[in-house]
Protein backbone atom coordinates (compact mmCIF):
# COMPACT_ATOMS: atom_id res chain seq x y z
CA UNK A 1 0.00 0.00 0.00
CA UNK A 2 1.35 3.52 -0.84
CA UNK A 3 0.24 7.14 -0.05
CA UNK A 4 1.40 10.43 -1.13
CA UNK A 5 1.29 14.01 0.68
CA UNK A 6 1.74 16.00 -1.89
CA UNK A 7 1.51 20.22 -3.12
CA UNK A 8 -0.92 19.70 -5.74
CA UNK A 9 -3.66 16.92 -7.33
CA UNK A 10 -2.16 17.49 -10.99
CA UNK A 11 0.09 14.95 -12.36
CA UNK A 12 3.40 16.46 -11.90
CA UNK A 13 2.24 17.61 -8.27
CA UNK A 14 5.05 18.20 -5.51
CA UNK A 15 5.94 15.47 -3.52
CA UNK A 16 5.84 16.31 0.34
CA UNK A 17 6.54 12.86 1.74
CA UNK A 18 6.00 8.87 0.80
CA UNK A 19 4.73 6.23 2.99
CA UNK A 20 4.25 2.79 2.19
CA UNK A 21 3.63 -0.45 3.69
CA UNK A 22 3.95 -4.04 2.25
CA UNK A 23 0.53 -5.86 4.39
CA UNK A 24 -1.19 -9.53 3.38
CA UNK A 25 -4.72 -8.39 1.66
CA UNK A 26 -6.97 -11.16 3.80
CA UNK A 27 -5.31 -10.67 7.18
CA UNK A 28 -4.40 -7.36 7.42
CA UNK A 29 -0.40 -8.81 8.45
CA UNK A 30 1.57 -5.36 8.20
CA UNK A 31 5.16 -6.27 6.88
CA UNK A 32 8.38 -3.70 5.98
CA UNK A 33 7.42 -0.01 6.10
CA UNK A 34 8.54 2.87 3.99
CA UNK A 35 8.31 6.81 5.07
CA UNK A 36 10.34 9.33 3.25
CA UNK A 37 10.14 13.25 3.63
CA UNK A 38 10.05 15.15 0.45
CA UNK A 39 11.97 18.46 -0.02
CA UNK A 40 8.88 19.73 -2.24
CA UNK A 41 11.28 23.09 -3.03
CA UNK A 42 13.76 20.74 -4.43
CA UNK A 43 10.97 18.87 -6.59
CA UNK A 44 9.38 22.07 -7.73
CA UNK A 45 13.24 23.28 -9.15
CA UNK A 46 12.85 20.25 -11.39
CA UNK A 47 9.38 20.69 -13.01
CA UNK A 48 6.73 19.97 -10.25
CA UNK A 49 3.78 22.11 -10.31
CA UNK A 50 1.79 22.76 -7.26
CA UNK A 51 -1.41 24.10 -6.76
CA UNK A 52 -2.59 26.82 -4.69
CA UNK A 53 -5.73 24.97 -3.46
CA UNK A 54 -4.61 22.42 -2.05
CA UNK A 55 -1.69 24.59 -0.22
CA UNK A 56 -5.08 26.57 1.47
CA UNK A 57 -6.31 22.78 2.01
CA UNK A 58 -2.93 22.46 3.82
CA UNK A 59 -2.92 25.12 5.63
CA UNK A 60 -6.40 24.46 7.47
CA UNK A 61 -4.95 20.74 8.64
CA UNK A 62 -3.78 19.99 11.75
CA UNK A 63 -0.15 21.21 13.68
CA UNK A 64 1.28 17.80 13.29
CA UNK A 65 0.16 17.12 9.58
CA UNK A 66 1.44 20.59 8.77
CA UNK A 67 4.85 19.75 10.51
CA UNK A 68 5.90 17.35 8.05
CA UNK A 69 5.83 19.49 5.56
CA UNK A 70 8.86 21.61 6.75
CA UNK A 71 10.75 18.71 7.90
CA UNK A 72 14.41 19.16 8.77
CA UNK A 73 14.82 16.08 7.10
CA UNK A 74 13.26 16.47 4.06
CA UNK A 75 15.56 14.34 1.32
CA UNK A 76 15.39 15.98 -2.67
CA UNK A 77 13.02 13.91 -4.74
CA UNK A 78 16.01 12.26 -6.75
CA UNK A 79 16.81 10.50 -3.26
CA UNK A 80 13.38 9.99 -2.13
CA UNK A 81 12.12 8.14 -5.29
CA UNK A 82 15.52 6.37 -5.23
CA UNK A 83 15.01 4.99 -1.52
CA UNK A 84 11.74 3.82 -2.39
CA UNK A 85 13.03 2.14 -5.33
CA UNK A 86 15.38 0.49 -3.24
CA UNK A 87 13.23 -0.42 -0.21
CA UNK A 88 10.56 -1.73 -2.74
CA UNK A 89 13.40 -4.12 -4.73
CA UNK A 90 14.57 -5.57 -1.46
CA UNK A 91 11.43 -6.35 -0.10
CA UNK A 92 9.24 -7.44 -3.09
CA UNK A 93 9.56 -11.23 -4.10
CA UNK A 94 8.97 -10.49 -7.28
CA UNK A 95 8.99 -7.17 -8.46
CA UNK A 96 6.76 -8.33 -11.90
CA UNK A 97 4.30 -9.61 -9.68
CA UNK A 98 4.28 -7.13 -6.66
CA UNK A 99 0.36 -5.75 -5.72
CA UNK A 100 0.76 -1.73 -5.54
CA UNK A 101 -2.47 -0.69 -3.74
CA UNK A 102 -3.03 3.04 -3.35
CA UNK A 103 -6.71 5.06 -2.79
CA UNK A 104 -6.41 5.39 -5.65
CA UNK A 105 -3.35 4.45 -8.04
CA UNK A 106 -4.65 7.37 -10.54
CA UNK A 107 -3.78 9.92 -7.87
CA UNK A 108 -0.58 8.01 -6.03
CA UNK A 109 0.45 5.49 -8.27
CA UNK A 110 0.11 8.53 -11.23
CA UNK A 111 1.90 11.42 -9.38
CA UNK A 112 4.64 9.24 -7.75
CA UNK A 113 5.56 7.78 -11.55
CA UNK A 114 5.87 11.41 -12.56
CA UNK A 115 8.31 11.89 -9.79
CA UNK A 116 10.19 8.94 -10.80
CA UNK A 117 10.45 10.65 -14.64
CA UNK A 118 11.56 13.56 -12.86
CA UNK A 119 14.69 11.88 -11.39
CA UNK A 120 15.31 9.85 -14.52
CA UNK A 121 14.70 6.79 -12.64
CA UNK A 122 12.64 3.96 -13.83
CA UNK A 123 9.30 2.60 -12.42
CA UNK A 124 9.85 0.15 -10.19
CA UNK A 125 6.75 -2.04 -10.52
CA UNK A 126 4.32 -2.52 -13.22
CA UNK A 127 1.37 -0.51 -13.88
CA UNK A 128 -0.65 -3.47 -14.13
CA UNK A 129 -0.33 -4.58 -11.03
CA UNK A 130 -1.66 -1.48 -9.73
CA UNK A 131 -4.91 -2.20 -6.96
CA UNK A 132 -7.54 0.56 -6.40
CA UNK A 133 -8.82 0.59 -2.69
CA UNK A 134 -11.90 2.50 -3.87
CA UNK A 135 -12.57 -0.27 -6.37
CA UNK A 136 -12.61 -2.74 -3.74
CA UNK A 137 -14.98 -0.88 -1.50
CA UNK A 138 -17.42 -0.71 -4.52
CA UNK A 139 -16.98 -4.54 -4.73
CA UNK A 140 -17.85 -5.66 -1.54
CA UNK A 141 -20.41 -3.45 -1.27
CA UNK A 142 -21.97 -4.57 -4.11
CA UNK A 143 -21.60 -7.85 -3.08
CA UNK A 144 -21.72 -8.25 0.20
CA UNK A 145 -23.96 -4.84 1.39
CA UNK A 146 -20.43 -4.31 3.79
CA UNK A 147 -18.74 -1.33 2.82
CA UNK A 148 -16.47 -0.16 5.93
CA UNK A 149 -15.17 3.80 5.94
CA UNK A 150 -11.60 4.59 6.41
CA UNK A 151 -10.50 5.16 9.96
CA UNK A 152 -7.11 7.37 10.10
CA UNK A 153 -4.75 5.13 12.36
CA UNK A 154 -2.39 7.61 13.83
CA UNK A 155 -2.01 11.12 12.11
CA UNK A 156 -4.24 12.08 9.39
CA UNK A 157 -2.73 13.21 6.37
CA UNK A 158 0.43 11.34 7.45
CA UNK A 159 1.75 9.14 4.55
CA UNK A 160 2.25 6.13 6.33
CA UNK A 161 -0.56 6.73 8.93
CA UNK A 162 -3.31 6.65 5.88
CA UNK A 163 -1.27 3.89 3.83
CA UNK A 164 -1.63 1.65 7.27
CA UNK A 165 -5.41 2.82 7.51
CA UNK A 166 -6.33 1.59 4.10
CA UNK A 167 -4.71 -1.76 4.50
CA UNK A 168 -7.19 -2.03 7.64
CA UNK A 169 -9.84 -1.12 5.28
CA UNK A 170 -8.75 -3.48 2.63
CA UNK A 171 -8.20 -6.23 4.80
CA UNK A 172 -11.59 -6.02 6.73
CA UNK A 173 -13.02 -6.03 3.50
CA UNK A 174 -11.09 -8.63 2.08
CA UNK A 175 -11.94 -10.86 4.63
CA UNK A 176 -15.33 -10.24 4.56
CA UNK A 177 -15.64 -11.01 0.53
CA UNK A 178 -13.64 -14.34 1.25
CA UNK A 179 -16.29 -15.27 3.67
CA UNK A 180 -18.36 -15.24 0.34
CA UNK A 181 -17.04 -17.25 -2.05
CA UNK A 182 -18.25 -18.90 -4.10
CA UNK A 183 -18.51 -22.45 -2.64
CA UNK A 184 -19.69 -20.80 0.30
CA UNK A 185 -22.23 -18.70 -1.37
CA UNK A 186 -23.63 -21.19 -3.64
CA UNK A 187 -23.57 -23.98 -0.09
CA UNK A 188 -20.82 -25.97 -2.01
CA UNK A 189 -17.50 -27.28 -2.18
CA UNK A 190 -14.90 -26.57 -4.79
CA UNK A 191 -15.57 -30.47 -5.50
CA UNK A 192 -19.19 -30.25 -5.69
CA UNK A 193 -18.99 -27.28 -8.37
CA UNK A 194 -22.36 -28.83 -10.07
CA UNK A 195 -24.59 -27.21 -12.78
CA UNK A 196 -27.09 -26.53 -9.62
CA UNK A 197 -24.42 -24.79 -7.31
CA UNK A 198 -23.46 -22.36 -10.63
CA UNK A 199 -27.21 -22.00 -11.06
CA UNK A 200 -27.80 -20.58 -7.30
CA UNK A 201 -24.39 -18.61 -7.37
CA UNK A 202 -25.47 -17.49 -11.37
CA UNK A 203 -28.85 -16.32 -9.36
CA UNK A 204 -27.53 -14.46 -6.32
CA UNK A 205 -24.94 -12.52 -8.55
CA UNK A 206 -27.80 -11.15 -10.72
CA UNK A 207 -29.48 -10.17 -7.88
CA UNK A 208 -26.77 -8.61 -6.06
CA UNK A 209 -24.57 -7.14 -8.91
CA UNK A 210 -26.20 -7.31 -12.43
CA UNK A 211 -29.38 -6.27 -11.81
CA UNK A 212 -28.70 -3.00 -9.82
CA UNK A 213 -26.39 -2.08 -13.66
CA UNK A 214 -29.42 -2.95 -15.38
CA UNK A 215 -27.62 -5.99 -16.47
CA UNK A 216 -28.43 -10.01 -16.63
CA UNK A 217 -26.32 -13.32 -17.14
CA UNK A 218 -28.41 -16.07 -18.15
CA UNK A 219 -27.18 -19.71 -19.28
CA UNK A 220 -26.44 -20.35 -23.03
CA UNK A 221 -28.42 -23.53 -23.43
CA UNK A 222 -26.53 -24.99 -26.33
CA UNK A 223 -22.91 -24.30 -24.65
CA UNK A 224 -23.79 -24.26 -21.15
CA UNK A 225 -21.80 -20.60 -20.78
CA UNK A 226 -23.20 -17.41 -19.62
CA UNK A 227 -24.03 -14.44 -21.68
CA UNK A 228 -24.07 -10.91 -20.11
CA UNK A 229 -27.19 -8.77 -21.48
Amino acid sequence: MIDLETLGKNKNAPLASIGAVFFEPETGELGEKFYCRVDFENDMKNGAIPDGDTIKWWLKQSAEARAELVSDDAIPVWDAVNKFSDWLTDNADNLNEVKVWANSPSFDCVILSAAFERAETDVPWKYWNERDVRTIKEVSLAVTGFCRTIETIGVKHNALDDAISQVALVSAVMSRLVGNRPEKLAGCDWVDWNELSQRGLLVRINQEIMHPLGLAIFRDQETGGQVVH
